[in-house]
């Protein structure tokens, strides 16, 4: 704001930032999913892994999971 002389005359520089910031976004929101997110963008496909079994165990930030079976008993 060191440039007072970009602003209109009739404008106060208070109001002028105003209607900046309802101008609206600069950006393009892009939806994600985690599915999608959690697949590899390249490479080629392993025809010796299950593509049901491998989108299940990437639901932890280090891609690894293990499958957990526990009782009710666990928890008396």
């Amino acid at each position: 704001m060191a440039d007072l002389n970009a602003y209109p005359a009739d404008m106060a520089p208070q109001n002028a930032l105003v209607a900046r910031q309802l101008s609206g976004p600069d950006h393009a929101v892009v939806p994600y999913s985690a599915e999608n997110l959690s697949r590899p963008t390249q490479g080629p496909a392993n025809p010796f892994k299950d593509d049901v079994n491998s989108l299940k165990r990437k639901n932890v930030p280090t891609g690894f999971a293990q499958e957990t079976y526990m009782s009710e008993h666990t928890f008396r």
